[in-house]
Formats: C-alpha cells, structure tokens, sequence
C-alpha cells in the first residue's frame, strides 16, 4: 500500500506481470528498502513500552565526553569534568517524517557540484547565546561565513597548521587548545572554493547551505563583540536559506557532532543533497511520504499521538498547528504525509478504539489471498490454496471470519517437510488458541473425523490424522475406584508424531480439502472402505 501511494506504476507493473511473490521478492521489496533509506517510508510497531516521547518528542538524557572536540563556548561555560550529564530534546519518528514532508519555503540558488567539492558542517555562534541570531543574519547579508575563534589574530598569511598554531599561541589567549587550532587551520587552509557549508542548528537540524566562491579573508573589526572572536571569513554563495529548521535526514545519514566545524562529507547522502539543492521542481512538490504503524492497536493511539490528533484529520493537515510541550515548536501535519495502521481482526482490543479516533481512517479489510498461493509448488499433490480455502471456511462456520488464517503462512513452503513444519508449530498451535483446545472442533477443521470408520483397521486410519483420540479406561489407569466423580472412560487427544518428523502421509493433508480422493486412493491400496464394502455385500 505504501508503494501504490508513493510510485502507483511500479504497482500497476507488478499486477500487469502476474504479482507473483517472486517478482514482489526481487521488484517491490527493494524498491521499499530504497524509500525507506531515503526517509519516504517509516516503519514502526506500537507495544507496550511505546510512548509519545517516541513517537512525536521527549527528551534524552547524553554523556558528554571528549570535551575538546565541543564548540568553543561550550567548552568554556564547563568544569574539568571530563564526562558530563545533560539532557537532549528529541524528535520522534513521526515528528521527524513529517517535518521531512513538509514542503520547505527558502530561498535558493543553483549550485554546481564537482567532484571535488567538500562537505562540512559549521556553527554559526552557539545557539544557546544572543549573538548567534547577529552572526547568522551578518553572514546572510554579507555572503560570507565566519569562525567563532581567532580573538581576532589575522591569519592570511598563515599556510599550514604550525603557522596557524604558532600566530595563536604568540597573539592571542590560545595556548594549549589544540581543538582551537586545529579547527582554525581547517577553516583557513582546508576548505576551498567549491566547497559546501551546512549551517547547523543544534544536533538534528540545519537551516542554510553555503558554497565556497573565495579565499580567507580578515576582519578587523569583530561583529559579535569586543574580543574580536568573529573575524576569520570566508566569502560564499549562499545556495539555500530555509524559513524552517530542517531534519538532518534531508540530506545526511548522522546527525551533527557539537564541533563548531568539521568534515561530513562520509555522512551526506549525495543524491540526496543533489536534489535537495537542485530539486526536480515537480518531483520535489509531489513528493509522498508514509508512516506504517504496525499494531495500532497495541497501544493508546490517543495517548501516543496526543495533541497530534486533531492535526491528521484531512481538513486540520497544514491550516492548524500546536505547540509541542517540550520543544516549544509550532508543529503541523502536511497533506503529503499518508499514515498507514496494520492490526490483526483476531486481536478484540480494536473494539476499543473509540469513534472519533475511526472517523480518522478508511479501515480496508485484508482477506486471505488464496489466489497468491496457486503460484506456490503443489507440494506431493497438496493444493495449498484448496486446503487453507476449506480450512477457513470451517473456522468461520465454527468461530467467525475475523479468526480465518492468512495465507502468508504457506508463502515460502520450498518442500513438503515445509508444510509439516508449518503445521506443527503454527497451524495446530493457532487453531488450539482459537478453540481453546476443544479437539473435537479442531478434527472437525482438519477433516480428522471424516476417517473414523471408514479406513480400518483403526491403527492405518490414525496414520491420515493430525489430531488422534484415544479411548482410556479409568480402570486400567487406577484400578477398581468407588469415587463416583471419576469418569470410567474419557479420550485423550494427541497430536500425531509423525508430523514433526515429516513423516505423515501427504493423504492427511489431502483429506481436508478432498476426503473422497484421500478414500479412493486408500480403496486401492487396498484398504478397505467399510462403507464401500458394506455396500457391496448387500
């Protein structure tokens, strides 16, 4: 469902082929792990620890170690300690799809990207300070980016890393920072012209993309305040200026490290930041995204989505937004974001889903597809999609429609041990489940009763039933009893051995779909049909 939304033709290709479980195998499964790496697809299960912290925000506690690779004024504001506690506000998989949907509002310019262009990531000004929002807008208007350390020492004519290291330790308050010097001589010596700069915000989001057009420059005069800090520039084209904080997801596979600049070019996707910069105008705005939620069901869908309720009704999506409680962030739902719930009809607690959370979906009944299993092998002669037919339609007479097997169970069987296999462990165990191991109603379904007295001796005809009775006396198990409450006679119910040990005869499978054929075939062993020979002698 999630292809037909996103690529409706490699769905129409797949019917037109045949819609083999092959062809779904090598065609569509790839295509969904490549939406899904490319953030067009989410997939998540509720259970029962599954809350909305994961689901739209909450907040995560970090160990902060190796402070020397931390923005400046970070490492500043710290104590020695080397391993620190805070805390992280963080967006959850719902949140981070939709904010990937949104259809973005920025200004652009197209941009050449070589072979040679370099990718990093800078701080403009740390964002928990006033003068970040000055520095940011300075480099907006000026088309150039800055570094937040240099205390205003020239370093133009400082061409390799002890140059820089030796101008900071003789003119300014560096001494022993080598994370200071170190990220001085990469914005001086190491980015270059046809480089990319994303602007980060925080950990998760970035909000501008810059290319390199020129040299090092200085400033003499620091925009941010009197220690000259910000005086190091570095003249650029600004290629992307977006109104909204963006996911990291848009255009990498790792969020941003709290070092004020760094390489990531091994943590950007490239096609993804290709488009992104040069987008394909109408490919970028019918761009569809989907969230698959697998066990709906399973948890408080009210509780799970909270205030983001009202927003996924159609007529709510773009036109109202909420302020989330931790961030703060004014938060909507986009028309592009497509929200698929799976449950199973068997589970009961769908009973508990209350109107108003219905009228917020189409509910699509999934019934058992028995033509997807006529491309299965005939395993023996067993028709798979004959026997689960018939099996369904005798649980469906004897429980109801909501409790039929699917047929992913027999998708897969390579062999007839395949099939013993699925029946031992998944088939018998479900139907003891379902009729809480009333055995007779489970015979009934696998056509167990159909045999008795009609193949004997009574021995050979257990060998074509999965589930045996056996008739025990209270006498031979304990001895003469005058307790009254103690049946003389009761039958125990075992499954047959020779299941598990793929030993069965395929005429136990046979049976439940086509008892007559299962009979024949023991009359011409021959093995004789008491029924038939009564016949024959009257």
């Amino acid at each position: 469902k999630a292809l037909e939304i996103i690529d409706p033709d490699i769905i129409k290709e797949f019917n037109s082929a045949g819609a083999t479980y092959e062809l779904y195998k090598n065609k569509l499964l790839p295509k969904y792990n490549d939406l899904r790496k490319s953030g067009q697809i989410e997939f998540v299960t509720f259970h029962q620890s599954y809350g909305y912290e994961e689901f739209v925000e909450g907040i995560k506690p970090i160990i902060e170690n190796d402070l020397d690779d931390r923005d400046f004024y970070e490492i500043s504001s710290r104590s020695e300690n080397k391993s620190q506690l805070s805390y992280e506000i963080v967006s959850g998989c719902f949140k981070r799809l939709s904010l990937l949907a949104k259809k973005i509002v920025a200004t652009t310019q197209k941009a050449e990207i070589k072979q040679t262009s370099n990718y990093w990531k800078l701080s403009l000004g740390n964002t928990a300070i006033s003068e970040a929002e000055i520095v940011y807008q300075y480099c907006l208007d000026n088309s150039v980016v800055q570094l937040g350390y240099g205390y205003g020492v020239d370093l133009s004519n400082a061409n390799s890393s002890e140059e820089v290291k030796k101008l900071l330790v003789d003119e300014s308050e560096y001494k022993s920072n080598d994370y200071a010097f170190r990220v001085c001589n990469t914005f001086k010596n190491k980015i270059k012209i046809n480089d990319f700069i994303i602007i980060s915000h925080g950990n998760t989001k970035f909000k501008a993309i810059a290319q390199v057009v020129g040299e090092y420059t200085f400033l003499s005069e620091s925009i941010a305040d009197e220690k000259g800090v910000f005086t190091g520039n570095l003249p650029v084209k600004w290629v992307y200026i977006s109104k909204d904080l963006l996911p990291y997801e848009k255009i990498l596979n790792k969020k941003f490290s709290q070092q004020a600049l760094y390489n990531i070019k091994s943590n950007i996707e490239i096609d993804k930041f290709q488009d992104f910069i040069n987008p394909d105008d109408n490919n970028s705005m019918n761009k569809k995204y989907v969230s698959i939620i697998d066990e709906i069901n399973r948890r408080n869908i009210s509780k799970i989505f909270g205030e983001l309720i009202t927003l996924i009704e159609e007529s709510k999506r773009e036109v109202m937004a909420v302020t989330l409680p931790y961030s703060g962030e004014s938060f909507s739902v986009p028309n592009n974001l497509y929200i698929i719930g799976t449950m199973n009809t068997a589970d009961r607690s769908i009973a508990l889903m209350d109107t108003a959370l219905r009228r917020r979906f189409d509910f699509v009944e999934m019934q058992p597809d028995y033509d997807a299993l006529e491309e299965e092998a005939t395993y023996n002669d067993v028709n798979l999609s004959k026997l689960l037919q018939v099996i369904n339609q005798r649980i469906e007479y004897l429980y109801d429609r909501d409790h039929t097997i699917g047929h992913a169970y027999f998708i897969g069987i390579t062999d007839f041990a395949g099939l013993c296999s699925v029946f031992a462990n998944k088939i018998i165990p479900l139907l003891q489940e379902y009729f809480y191991d009333d055995w007779e109603k489970i015979r009934l379904v696998l056509a167990d009763n159909q045999i008795e007295g009609k193949i004997k001796p009574v021995e050979l005809a257990k060998k074509y039933q999965f589930i045996q009775a056996n008739q025990t006396n209270a006498t031979e198990l304990f001895g003469e009893s005058k307790n009254d409450s103690i049946e003389t006679g009761k039958i125990i119910y075992t499954v047959n051995t020779s299941l598990k040990t793929q030993e069965i005869n395929v005429q136990a499978f046979i049976k439940i779909y086509d008892i007559k054929t299962t009979l024949d075939e023991q009359h011409a062993e021959p093995i004789v049909n008491t029924e038939t020979s009564q016949d024959q002698g009257s």
